[in-house]
């Protein structure tokens, strides 16, 4: 609900839930806020600055990873108190600075072309 409040407080912070077509969300947008499973690594195929979190037990390696490495910020779990506050303050901090933005992309680009299940394919036609 916080989430909301600060999001309907600012004409261009939008929140989407359950959608088809996400790639082309993450493709449009500036920053993407993300639990931590698979879609983290669907935004670095994309480029999208990222604010990911821990939502479950087991999404904590992945991302503690990304933030360590620099890819993306983070490090919250949304199980522990404080974490909106904290998640605001990430937000604030990504929005407010392009060249952070920029650095996150161009990391996040290397990490995942999106070529690889060609690659897997090619792979498998080889046996």
């Amino acid at each position: 609900r916080e989430l909301e409040t600060y999001a309907n407080r600012r004409n261009n912070i939008h929140l989407y839930h359950n959608v088809n077509n996400i790639d082309a969300f993450m493709k449009k947008a500036d920053i993407a806020i993300s639990a931590g499973g698979a879609t983290l690594y669907e935004l670095c195929a994309c480029g999208t600055p990222t604010i990911c979190y821990i939502l479950a037990d087991n999404q904590k390696q992945n991302v503690e990873g990304f933030s360590k490495r620099g890819i993306m910020l983070s490090g919250l779990d949304i199980r522990e108190p404080g974490f909106m506050k904290n998640l605001i303050c990430q937000i604030d901090r990504l929005v407010g600075d392009f060249d952070l933005r920029k650095k996150l992309s161009e990391k996040m680009l290397t990490l995942v072309d999106g070529k690889g299940a060609m690659r897997i394919a090619q792979e498998i036609r080889k046996l």
